[in-house]
């Protein structure tokens, strides 16, 4: 690992943590290589926060079983409006198609569904597309523009 991304990310995690009548940061854990970064880095920085993988249930059973190897990550199951267990296999029947490159319901309903409301935590890669490359660094502030940007500039973060 890049000795000095791993300084700049492990500060970026210091700056923004959650204050003390905040919830921690959300990490939202999907069990790849990107995530265990973001864990580790997480851990080394000292910051409080809570690891979420969320449950798709097509993932790779070598994912699910290293998933479930992570003593701090909770497994959360996507549920409906009357606490019925979501599935893909429920998801398609739904939509009447399975999911595509332009239609991604899956992801919202079974995985993009957790910590709103809150400083979110996900690892992205630069280096997997044209597109995160053009629109990636290293911290990506989202929010009320005049909120993320002085909490941006807080932090020393363009």
């Amino acid at each position: 690992m890049n000795t000095e991304l791993e300084k700049q990310a492990i500060q970026y995690l210091k700056s923004f943590e959650p204050n003390a009548n905040e919830e921690p940061y959300y990490l939202a854990y999907s069990g790849g290589k990107d995530s265990d970064v973001i864990l580790t880095l997480a851990k080394l920085a000292g910051v409080k926060y809570e690891a979420v993988h969320h449950l798709t249930t097509v993932d790779a059973p070598e994912t699910v079983y290293h998933v479930r190897k992570q003593a701090d990550v909770r497994i959360d199951k996507a549920r409906d409006s009357e606490g019925n267990h979501i599935n893909m296999e429920r998801l398609i029947v739904q939509k009447l198609l399975p999911p595509t490159r332009i239609m991604r319901y899956c992801c919202d309903v079974l995985k993009e569904r957790g910590g709103r409301g809150r400083k979110v935590v996900t690892g992205v890669r630069r280096a997997e597309s044209v597109t995160r490359n053009a629109n990636g660094g290293l911290v990506k502030v989202l929010g009320k523009p005049k909120t993320a940007q002085k909490s941006a500039e807080a932090a020393g973060v363009e």
